[in-house]
């Protein structure tokens, strides 16, 4: 393969460049196994046209040859890909769902049903229209204690009957309680619990909500019914503290796991030792999506894609891919109705500013690359906490525990220190 071209400097040799990685590629292959789609890129005046037929990309044309059969068109000036195809692009320009919601100046034009069902195929175009590879090394985390992590089952009621609730322990010491994200569950820890330093110092406690993971049903269920509410998840969360005799724990948690850390810091005051809030703020508008459970849409595909883009680009590939991979596995509706909370229901604008932090320690930490919770929604959200601490995690997204646990273990750390002093 010739050095990697720039579409600025030259389109043609862009173009070129970028099908002969898409046919070479094998995950572009398998994901686009019996696709038949037609799509535009519009790079300011000039376009790309792409064909799937039978899973491969069968035609391309470029700019004046495009008189041809179209689903959809993704337009943005030529400044704004640019950005995107970067080898490491700017927060909120590393996908395309990012710029969707923040980069007023893209447009998708077309059939938005064809988009969601073709998704997962824009996302890995994106991928292989940059520079292969990242210019430094990645962080490793030791997690040579994975062995150590047990699992095992509570029988827990709530509200809409017993549950079977899975739980994941490790280490000794101070309780840590890992919280996991909407649709996901407590496999997002596991490179943390494996660590042994934080064995060492920590008895790490991580289970999965709920149908969720291996939480699996206990009572009738009614499949795509499932709507979370901070109540429910709240009341959920004391019952596994009470279940395990947990004294004084520190909960920990990202997304909707870090929303409830706050709740659980105005309510729960009195039970926790303090929270890590990650990508948290006190309301967040804009992620409901029809798509996440839509019929004739691939929840498992979709659901995996539409958070891919919320991680960090410089995040280890191998970790961005389990994150993805644990997002395709999910039940029906679980993630939409997980984002009913996430997104709807959990809103503490008027009650933040009640926190004690002389009770209960408050730590919010923010990936910068998250465009659903940003830096400034957190930040904003600290600043209405006396004694709250707040920390912008450079070169983190929206799952730092699951996406680089490294580096983010460079932030909880001294975050757990502020607590525990």
């Amino acid at each position: 393969m010739s050095a990697h071209t720039s579409a600025s400097d030259d389109w043609t040799r862009f173009v070129d460049q970028w099908v002969e990685r898409a046919r070479a590629d094998d995950r572009l292959r398998y994901l686009a196994r019996d696709v038949e789609v037609a799509f535009t890129w519009r790079y300011g005046d000039r376009a790309l046209w792409m064909s799937f037929r039978d899973g491969r990309l069968d035609e391309v044309a470029s700019d004046a040859h495009l008189s041809r059969t179209n689903a959809f068109d993704l337009v943005a000036p030529a400044h704004v890909w640019d950005k995107v195809w970067q080898q490491v692009p700017p927060r909120h320009f590393q996908g395309i769902f990012a710029i969707m919601m923040r980069c007023p100046e893209f447009h998708l034009a077309g059939d938005h049903l064809a988009f969601a069902q073709n998704a997962h195929i824009v996302r890995r175009l994106i991928d292989l229209a940059r520079e292969p590879g990242l210019p430094y090394e990645a962080p490793a985390l030791d997690n040579s204690g994975l062995s150590n992590i047990i699992g095992r089952y509570l029988r827990v009621d709530l509200a809409d009957g017993p549950h079977r609730i899975y739980v994941e322990e490790a280490g000794e010491g101070q309780p840590l309680l890992m919280l996991h994200t909407a649709g996901s569950d407590s496999r997002q820890f596991q490179h943390l619990m494996a660590n042994p330093g934080l064995q060492k110092n920590y008895r790490m406690i991580a289970f999965d909500l709920p149908l969720h993971g291996r939480s699996d049903p206990e009572c009738e269920v009614v499949a795509g019914k499932w709507s979370l509410t901070t109540s429910y998840y709240h009341d959920a969360i004391l019952r596994v503290v009470e279940e395990l005799g947990l004294r004084d724990p520190i909960a920990i948690g990202s997304s909707m796991g870090g929303e409830i850390c706050l709740e659980l810091a105005i309510s729960g005051a009195s039970v926790f030792r303090g929270v890590v809030a990650c990508q948290a703020s006190s309301h967040i508008d804009g992620r409901m999506v029809r798509w996440a459970g839509h019929p004739q849409v691939n929840e498992s595909l979709f659901n995996a894609t539409w958070v891919a883009d919320l991680m960090s680009p410089s995040s280890p590939e191998r970790y961005r891919d389990e994150v993805w991979w644990q997002y395709s596995q999910g039940g029906h509706g679980i993630f939409r109705g997980d984002i009913d909370f996430y997104s709807g229901d959990w809103d503490a604008r008027d009650r933040v500013s009640q926190i004690d932090t002389a009770e209960c320690k408050v730590v919010i930490l923010n990936g910068e690359y998250d465009y659903s919770c940003t830096a400034e929604h957190s930040k904003e959200t600290a600043d209405q906490i006396a004694g709250a601490q707040f920390t912008v995690m450079k070169n983190l997204g929206h799952f730092p525990m699951s996406e680089n646990p490294a580096l983010f273990l460079e932030y909880l750390e001294p975050a757990l220190e502020h607590i525990q002093s």
